[in-house]
């Protein structure tokens, strides 16, 4: 992982400070290409050639915002009544119809502060424009800082070029009007509204509480660079702590890490698993994230040492204080070498006698009536060690049952066969065809 004295975050750095004001780059279409081609921001957006700029969940990067996920989702959760009824008058407040962007702020900043028991304050940045809904906290020790805990832009609802909602309320009204005067704002709005408030004023306190203590290493370390989960248990029942060494993809949406094991706790030891294929200290493994996983697709490819050991495949945590949504921790074997597609050297190069491993991992899967649905060369691991197993298979994100599991949806195009669909069944005869694609490498 770059340091920060690394050209890349350098010249980061100092295309943000160049950047034009944020009001400028969000109203001009050319604008915010140009800003989304060499140093983009993650927020989905993307130029027309390259892909959607989504960045992995922050929840990985600190607890806190697990937490926050857990806390808004958690019925049991019940705010304090001022809040409660604080929220009813934001809400009314945000539903009336202010002339001018002023005339509504000072109400708003207000609220906010009753809401959230912290000053709202306004601040300006280099461009002089306004970051309206701020909160500050300050050190008063050493090293002396000022923390910005959150920011906010307010806007007139209805603006220059008209608020899409408000229009569609009009052209709805010139065909249909039915008069009524129900409130349209509920006390089950209003209370998940006041549930949404009280967690993120509860996860406000927590950074607070972070940047505050926080205390500066005797040294430099990259742990900062990487996400803040650094543990798994094993099969063996043993808590093992690692340290992330890289991301194996230059991307910023890379989930997945090479890492080394530090410190394994021996409490929890079962025995019956020593010598079946624990992960020891000092190993280096494999630590990646997704939402969708086949741990028993990878097991079964494994046992004939066609794919990596896989060591843990599950929830990030069993805290249930935290909500990782739908993402799950793999931790698995790593392995040197290289990706096929890297292997070969020359098109229609593809050796036989690693095209017929392939196909030994392939028939596996379907004898078991699963599918792997992902066979690309970036997929195959070519080992260095010697000797004739030299083929591992990677990333069973997509793999499943047959007749069960489908492509995910926005597939590349031209990657794949032509009977290969968004949101389709996922076929062996898919995975045969991309054998027959990888044979032409």
């Amino acid at each position: 992982m770059p340091s920060l004295s690394h050209p890349e975050y350098q010249q980061a750095i100092l295309a943000g400070r160049k950047a034009g004001t944020p009001s400028s780059n969000s109203k001009s279409v050319g604008a915010h290409a140009k800003c989304q081609d060499k140093h983009p921001v993650h927020d989905g957006c993307h130029v027309s050639d390259k892909l959607p700029m989504v960045a992995p969940p922050v929840e990985l990067y600190h607890p806190v915002f697990a937490k926050f996920l857990a806390d808004v989702n958690n019925p049991a959760l019940v705010p304090p009544d001022n809040v409660v009824q604080d929220t009813a008058k934001l809400m009314r407040h945000l539903s009336e119809i202010h002339p001018f962007e002023a005339a509504g702020e000072p109400g708003l900043r207000r609220l906010l502060r009753d809401i959230l028991s912290r000053a709202t304050v306004k601040l300006s940045t280099q461009h002089k424009t306004g970051l309206d809904l701020s909160w500050v906290s300050n050190r008063t020790s050493s090293p002396l800082a000022v923390v910005i805990i959150s920011v906010g832009k307010y806007k007139r609802w209805m603006d220059i070029g008209g608020n899409p909602s408000v229009q569609a309320s009009y052209s709805y009204e010139a065909d249909c009007v039915i008069p009524s005067n129900s409130h349209v704002i509920d006390d089950a709005v209003a209370l998940h509204a006041a549930r949404i408030f009280h967690s993120l004023c509860l996860a406000l306190d927590d950074l607070d509480k972070f940047y505050l203590e926080l205390t500066p290493p005797s040294e430099p370390n990259n742990d900062r660079f990487f996400l803040s989960v650094h543990t798994f248990v094993s099969d063996g029942g043993r808590l093992v702590k690692f340290q992330y060494l890289e991301p194996l993809e230059k991307d910023m949406a890379c989930m997945a890490f090479r890492a080394v094991v530090v410190s394994k706790d021996t409490a929890g030891d079962d025995k019956r698993q020593q010598g079946k294929g624990e992960v020891e200290v000092g190993h280096e493994i494999v630590v990646k994230f997704a939402e969708r996983y086949r741990a028993e697709a990878h097991r079964l490819l494994a046992d004939v040492d066609l794919a990596p050991k896989l060591f843990y495949c599950g929830d990030i945590s069993s805290d249930r204080r935290f909500n990782y949504s739908e993402c799950r921790m793999i931790v698995m074997q790593y392995v040197k070498g290289q990706m096929l597609t890297d292997f070969v050297k020359w098109p229609g190069m593809a050796p036989a006698p690693l095209c017929t491993q392939i196909l030994q991992a392939i028939s596996h899967l379907h004898a078991q009536e699963l599918v792997h649905g992902d066979l690309r060369g970036l997929n195959i691991m070519i080992c260095d060690e010697v000797g004739d197993a030299r083929v591992k298979v990677i990333n069973f994100d997509w793999a499943g049952e047959v007749g069960k599991v489908r492509y995910p949806l926005h597939l590349s195009r031209g990657l794949w066969v032509d009977s290969v669909q968004d949101y389709g069944f996922i076929q062996q005869v898919h995975d045969l065809a991309m054998l027959a694609m990888l044979k032409k490498l």
